[in-house]
Order: structure tokens, then C-alpha cells, then sequence
């Protein structure tokens, strides 16, 4: 980058603090291994009907202000106790509260996607107050919540006050995502890679003295998730490990039936291990294995090691959180680093456990797609020590997930950059403080969890780059190292619209495993949520058509 493209230090600053924010959505996805057990709950919260989305409607003129709808009776009743109609929600943004009965006095010059019109039904406009349209990272509480009541969802106000945030929003898609050598939403700074050497000379330490303090333990580390990829969004925060255990590889067989959840298999102890009681006790009365004590070990072993001093790469690290070791699932170490632009900056690690089977190809996953992975079997795939919600399967200490991560990466790290960027944009956006999150006034919670998750994006991503090699795109022959942003920007709408593709009819075959549906919770035979998919996929893609316009 030269010298007059840098960042200035209010850009680097701004982009630092944003990146300390968690995303407020929730990841999902059937096949994406650096998450905890799913903790919702029961599969009735997620049975919604359907919501019209109407488009091309009149809208209010009022400016900075959202339509809910309330029954008449309400509102009369309201109008009886002498007050203004009040949304009780907790998550409701307080406010004024105006009353329009005559839905006529509305703007038809207004451009909208939709307004709610009812007889039998009355609009209430809450107020809200743009926090400034210049900043690249908004806290703009008009961008923030998108409305959904009485099976409408109320675009138009979010749609209309985006505009307005156009012009940061461009630069924020141009220079820290299409510009960016490594990752959206970071500027290129120095710090970024010594995070990230720290990071990775920590996790190898403490592979290190797991092997000294109990040979049994030893593992081949290796980075995975996003930053394996290459299509990490936002500052060095988040890291996953595999944790591959070297003496395991080759005393256990996959077992894999149709009884076991899709994307999911047993291991068995050889039956030459039966007397090596070093491994008998990590199985259990069937002869297969049982991750609790497993990862309790470990955990135990890696807190051990991190406790004993030296472990830690740099001074400019702590500790924060250890592995949890009494629950006997996947846990993640947490530190701070303390340096020059980041200050107190929170930094989270998956630790994985994972066993690589010696010469397996799981029958249940289709790697072969047409020359995305020329040499399937130059690198084993691994069973990493992740299990389903025991709310479904028994025995879900004995089930553990087939990844397909080191495939992923391997296409993702093989195409052009400007195809890649394209996926980057996208992901980026997702997480923006432009994507609202849907406020559900028929609900008891109100405010809705994100549905689209990235690994779903990554999903009709690679679908798309499948598609793209059988019709022999020009896009993919590009070297490596070219830069086109009318790729970039192509290739994100094309990602969009497999999307909304797949939220139309109900189904996104995940690309590996077939039979599994990304969209529907392995719980139930529907899909969950579809009004909240089909706002976001909409909003999502509007804020990508914003973001890129000249």
C-alpha cells in the first residue's frame, strides 16, 4: 500500500474500536465447527408463519420514523386513559409516539419497499434521531432495528435513511474491504500480524509442554476457521486451533450408519488397543470413543501448562479466561493484549480437539466437485471432537463431527482474490453496524437473532464457484494476485442471489454433506424463521447495492 493510501490515525482508531464490538448476530449453521452445542431452546420457538414482504407502497413523509401497527381497540383504550400509545418492550427505543388514523396523508413520492395498510388497524410512528451520517461505523439507532408487526416487515424507513450513510459506507467498502491486502474492516497495521505471531507462538508453546507433561496428549496444532481461509473480517480477535492428537490416529475406525446424524460419526478402538489401557479409558462400554474425559484431559493439561509460566509469546498478552473443563465439551481461552493502537483488546481461542483417521474418506460427503480440489486425499479428513445437543441424539458423547475445514480452505485459498473478495464483502457487510437486526413486536423476545449466518454465505459461495468451473468462468482463470472491484462487486450480488435463491424454496443443500439443509434446524422438518431469513436476505442485499454504487 503506498504511503498516500494509508489510513489516517482517525480511521485506524475508529476501525480498531469497531472491531472490538461483537457482532450481535448468532452463528449457525449444521457443519461449522468452531461453535458451542446449540443452546436454544425448544424447536416451538422457532414455528412462524411466513411474512408478506410488499414492495413499491406509499410510505410516511415523516422523516426518521418507523410504522408499527396496533388494533383500534388498543388505541382507543390507550386514548381513554389520556395518554399516548407507549410500546412496552423493553428493547422498544423510548420516545414519542404519534397516532396517524388516516393512512391517505402519507407521501406517494416517497421510494420505499413496503408499508403495512389495515382496516382494522391504526399506524403508530416512533420517533428516532439519526446519531450523524459521517461516521464510518454509525450507532445510528435508525440503521439499527428494522420493524416487523402483524406480518409485515417495515423496510422503508432503514432503506431511505441508508442513503444518507452512503457516503461512509462506500469508503468503508472500498478502502477496508476491496483495498485491503488481508482482511475487511481492519486497516493494514503492523499490530494485526503481531497479534497474530503472538497468538500462534502461545498455542504452539502450550502444544509443546502438553507433550512433555503427557506424551498421550501430544497434538499437531494447526490454524483453521476464517484465518486458515483467508476471508477473516475485522480485527485479530477471534482464533480457532485444531488440536489434532497424534496418538489416536490410527487406534480408532470411523463408524458411520445411517442412524448417526448427518454430517457425523463414531470412532472405535481397534480391537489391537483393546488391552492398552491408556485408551480404554477414554472409551465406553461399546468399545467407542468418549470425548468427556478426552477433553477434560487436555484442557486440564493445557491449564496446566499455561499456569506453569513461559507458555505466553509476548508482554504484551494476558491471560484472561482458562479452557473449562467440567462440562467435557469444546471451550476457547480468552487474553488481552495491551499494545499501541489496541489497548485492552479482547482476544478469544478455540481450542478443537480433532483425531485424523488414518486412509479414511467419509462415504457421507461428496469432496470431488468437478476440479474445486484436485488431490482429495493429500491431507486426511479430520473427526473433530464436536457433538450434537443431546436434546436429540443419545449417546451425543460418542457422536463427533466430520470436518470438512481443511477442504474448505483449500478452494478458498486456491481462487482468484477478486472472486474471494467478493465472499470478503459480503461478510463483512453482514456484520456491519448498517445490517439491522428485526424487532418483532408479535414476539415475546421483540428483538431477533440474525439467521444468515457466514458459514450459509460460504456455502452459496462455494455453490456459486461450483456452478462457475462447470460453465468455465474467465473469472476463475485470473491469477491470484489481480484486483478487480467489478469482479468483487459480481461475484458478491452472485452469492446474494443464491441466497435468496435457496430461502425461496425452503432449502441450502449444505456442499458437502448431502442431505443436509442449512436452513432447517436438525430438530424439526421446517424452516425456521422464514419472514426473519427473507428481511435479511433483502436487507443484506440492498445494503450491498448501496455500499458498491459510484
Amino acid at each position: 500500500m503506498n504511503v498516500q493510501d494509508e489510513p489516517g490515525l482517525s480511521e485506524i482508531d475508529t476501525a480498531l474500536h469497531c472491531a472490538e464490538l461483537s457482532s450481535p448476530f448468532a452463528q449457525s449453521g449444521c457443519l461449522h465447527e468452531s461453535y458451542e452445542t446449540d443452546s436454544r431452546e425448544s424447536p416451538e420457538i422457532f414455528t412462524h408463519s411466513s411474512a408478506e414482504i410488499k414492495r413499491g407502497e406509499p410510505t410516511q413523509s415523516d422523516t426518521n420514523v418507523v410504522s408499527v401497527t396496533m388494533n383500534k381497540n388498543d388505541e382507543k383504550k390507550n386514548q381513554s386513559d389520556g395518554g399516548l400509545a407507549d410500546l412496552d418492550d423493553e428493547h422498544s427505543p423510548a420516545s414519542h409516539v404519534y397516532v396517524h388514523e388516516n393512512q391517505d396523508t402519507v407521501s406517494e413520492s416517497s421510494s420505499s419497499w413496503e408499508t403495512c395498510n389495515s382496516a382494522d388497524s391504526v399506524v403508530v410512528v416512533v420517533q428516532r434521531e439519526c446519531s450523524g451520517t459521517k461516521a464510518m461505523y454509525p450507532d445510528c439507532p435508525i440503521l439499527r432495528q428494522i420493524d416487523h408487526q402483524k406480518g409485515c416487515v417495515m423496510f422503508w424507513e432503514w432503506t431511505e435513511h441508508l442513503v444518507e450513510h452512503r457516503g461512509p459506507l462506500n469508503h468503508y467498502a472500498k478502502k477496508f474491504v476491496l483495498d485491503c491486502r488481508y482482511m475487511g474492516l481492519c486497516p493494514d497495521n503492523t499490530e494485526n500480524t503481531d497479534i497474530a505471531a503472538a497468538i500462534h507462538a502461545t498455542i504452539t508453546n502450550a502444544a509443546a509442554k502438553v507433550a512433555q507433561l503427557n506424551p498421550l496428549l501430544k497434538c499437531d496444532v494447526s490454524l483453521s476457521g476464517s484465518w486458515a481461509e483467508g476471508t477473516k473480517i475485522g480485527g485479530p480477535n477471534e482464533f480457532d486451533y485444531k488440536w489434532a492428537f497424534v496418538n489416536f490416529n490410527d487406534s480408532f475406525i470411523p463408524e458411520e450408519t445411517e442412524a448417526h446424524p448427518f454430517g457425523y460419526t463414531r470412532l472405535r478402538l481397534r480391537e489391537s488397543e483393546a488391552s492398552n489401557h491408556n485408551l480404554t479409558r477414554y472409551v465406553d462400554t461399546g468399545g467407542f470413543l468418549d470425548s468427556r474425559n478426552l477433553i477434560r484431559d487436555l484442557y486440564t493439561t493445557i491449564n496446566d501448562a499455561i499456569f506453569g509460566g513461559g507458555i505466553i509469546a509476548s508482554e504484551c498478552l494476558y491471560l484472561r479466561k482458562h479452557l473449562k473443563v467440567d462440562k467435557g465439551s469444546i471451550s476457547k481461552l480468552a487474553f488481552r493484549w495491551v499494545g499501541t493502537l489496541y489497548k485492552d483488546f479482547l482476544i478469544e481461542v478455540d481450542i478443537v480437539p480433532a483425531i485424523k483417521p488414518s486412509l479414511w474418506t467419509p462415504k457421507c460427503i461428496e469432496i470431488n466437485h468437478f476440479g474445486l480440489i484436485t488431490s482429495p486425499k493429500e491431507s486426511n479428513t479430520s473427526v473433530v471432537l464436536k457433538t450434537p445437543s443431546p436434546r436429540f441424539v443419545k449417546n451425543w458423547n460418542a457422536h463427533f463431527r466430520i470436518s470438512v475445514s481443511e477442504y474448505e480452505a483449500r478452494i478458498l485459498q486456491s481462487i482468484p482474490l477478486p472472486v474471494l473478495r467478493g465472499y470478503i464483502l459480503l461478510k463483512s457487510l453482514k456484520d456491519t453496524m448498517y445490517m439491522p437486526q428485526i424487532y418483532d413486536h408479535d414476539q415475546v423476545d421483540g428483538l431477533m437473532e440474525a439467521t444468515i449466518s457466514s458459514y450459509m454465505l460460504k456455502t452459496c459461495f462455494l455453490h456459486e464457484l461450483k456452478a462457475a468451473k462447470v460453465a468455465c468462468d474467465p473469472t476463475l482463470e485470473l491469477s491470484r494476485d489481480s484486483k478487480s472491484d467489478e469482479v468483487s462487486i459480481t461475484w458478491a450480488k452472485r452469492i446474494i442471489e443464491r441466497m435468496e435463491l435457496s430461502i425461496e424454496r425452503s432449502e441450502l443443500k449444505s456442499f458437502f454433506v448431502p442431505g443436509v439443509n442449512l436452513l432447517i434446524n436438525h430438530s424439526v422438518t421446517v424452516v425456521n424463521d422464514q419472514y426473519i431469513l427473507e428481511a435479511e436476505c433483502q436487507c443484506l442485499s440492498h445494503l450491498l447495492n448501496v455500499a458498491t454504487q459510484h
